[in-house]
């Protein structure tokens, strides 16, 4: 069984455990925020890109003025 489907983004969407996460999101910082969704999550990587890319939309559409840079400079350099 995919960890990620022990936590969908749905079950996830109002875990308290984002709290630890958000900051490094909102500030660009994808690695730490991916080292800290594995933590926080169990997940893998693959599962925690997942993750990461799902809560970064939803962030995007309800916080965008809390980002200082584009979508496309923010992905810049991140591949998965």
């Amino acid at each position: 069984m995919s960890q990620v489907a022990a936590v969908s983004p749905l079950d996830a969407e109002q875990d308290d455990r984002w709290i630890e996460v958000d900051p490094f999101i909102l500030e660009g910082r994808k690695i730490q925020a991916m080292l800290r969704i594995r933590a926080e999550f169990g997940v893998g990587i693959r599962d925690g890109i997942d993750l990461l890319g799902w809560r970064y939309e939803k962030l995007r559409r309800e916080r965008p003025d809390d980002f200082s840079m584009s979508p496309e400079q923010y992905w810049d350099g991140f591949y998965s």
